[in-house]
């Protein structure tokens, strides 16, 4: 599995999202809001990740690095969706499941990528450029 440089999350300390994601791990044998395998960030709810490369870095690695990341985040929400009685693809009422974000970073050029899965469940991607000047 490729991971990204960063990741953000919820916190399970914070007084808004901490006692919901306790509710869950305390329900749920399997115990894991993410799809990574590292013990301590499985438990924790990932919602964007970032990849960086230096200067001259290869931005196609970065963008294939950071699509694996966000394919395999998006099949995570569907399997909890679906683990906590939705449909398969949808919320039960025809809408999609709901889009990650992620970065890709390469020297100061900052590009910005929203991905989502689509009703047949291909994983759609739309890149924003967004320009960081140091």
């Amino acid at each position: 599995m490729k991971k990204v440089d960063i990741a953000i999350g919820f916190s399970p300390y914070n007084a808004v999202t901490g006692p919901q994601i306790q509710s869950y791990l305390g329900l749920n044998q399997e115990g894991c809001l993410s799809h990574m395998s590292d013990a301590y960030a499985s438990t924790i709810p990932l919602v964007c990740g970032i990849e960086v490369k230096e200067s001259g870095g290869d931005y196609n690695e970065a963008v294939t690095q950071l699509g694996i990341w966000s394919a395999a985040c998006l099949e995570k929400l569907k399997q909890l969706h679906r683990g906590s009685g939705g449909a398969t693809d949808s919320l039960g009422s025809g809408e999609s499941l709901l889009p990650i974000v992620g970065w890709t970073v390469v020297g100061h050029e900052w590009k910005l990528h929203i991905c989502w899965k689509s009703m047949d469940g291909a994983v759609v991607r739309c890149r924003c450029v967004v320009e960081v000047f140091s």
